[in-house]
């Protein structure tokens, strides 16, 4: 659907593989699926975050199925957006 509004999109099928391709690739929105197989979206968000350069700041949306207050929580305090 993104692409088909003209964006170009990037898919990978783990944390692991999205924490290697943020430190190869400039992106202007991460969507991150919460209930990721090894490490969580959670858990990916904080290394994103530690690993930004100073000033970069890129929005990190969350996706999940499964939600509620402490899970929004945790997402903020992840620095997910």
């Amino acid at each position: 659907m993104l692409e088909n509004l003209g964006y170009q999109v990037e898919l990978v099928s783990s944390a692991e593989k999205a924490l290697y391709k943020i430190t190869t690739t400039i992106y202007d929105v991460i969507l991150m699926d919460i209930g990721l197989p090894g490490m969580s979206g959670i858990d990916a968000a904080i290394e994103i975050r530690r690993q930004e350069q100073h000033g970069q700041n890129v929005p990190i949306i969350a996706l999940t199925a499964f939600s509620n207050k402490e899970m929004y929580q945790d997402c903020l305090n992840a620095g997910i957006n």
